[in-house]
């Protein structure tokens, strides 16, 4: 069981339940003036201009600063087009969104800090949408990235590549000695 807060409210969720968005990791195992490691991913507004995106990113790193952390590591905000159009309303208006940056921050805060940090987040009409996670202080790929797979035609192509340059080619000496002066710099 792990616990959540979802506005106010705490609710005991099942591992393998769904989160909905706007609930926040309420960590069990923290004790008193113990901190964690965690990392907030957020995407911000497409629309937002590239010459002031670093103010925006500066606005969420005070957010997680206000009640004191220390930062660990972060991506700076990359435009990626989204992989589904999200709709976020805001104040009594609908946006629609299809591409934003993607960044992220990890650092180092009290558990207890983590919900006024979360209603700060929430307050930021540049983000469109975030998520907090716990985790370690080590940065690691967790995967590896793919490499293009072969496919038989690229196998067969690279076959008869390499049974045609097995055969020598026939040239003279004067034809390498020739081709070798044309290469050289003097």
């Amino acid at each position: 069981m792990v616990k959540f807060l979802i506005g106010m409210k705490e609710e005991t969720v099942l591992d393998n339940e769904e989160l909905t968005e706007g609930q926040v990791f309420m960590d069990e195992d923290a004790e008193d003036n113990d901190t964690r490691v965690y990392e907030v991913g957020f995407l911000l507004d497409a629309t937002i201009p590239e010459d002031t995106l670093a103010v925006e990113v500066q606005k969420i790193k005070e957010s997680i600063e206000k009640d004191g952390a220390r930062f660990i590591s972060e991506e700076f905000p990359k435009l990626l087009e989204l992989e589904y159009t999200m709709t976020v309303s805001q104040d009594g208006s609908k946006s629609v969104h299809d591409t934003a940056y993607f960044g992220w921050v990890k650092y180092e805060k009290d558990p207890s800090q983590i919900e006024s940090m979360h209603k700060a987040l929430s307050a930021n009409t540049s983000i469109v949408r975030f998520i907090t996670i716990k985790t370690d202080e080590q940065d690691f790929t967790p995967f590896k990235v793919p490499t293009k797979v072969d496919t038989e035609k690229d196998k067969g192509e690279r076959d008869s590549k390499k049974e045609s340059s097995k055969e020598p080619i026939a040239i003279t000496k004067e034809e390498l000695d020739k081709t070798i002066e044309e290469l050289v710099i003097e």
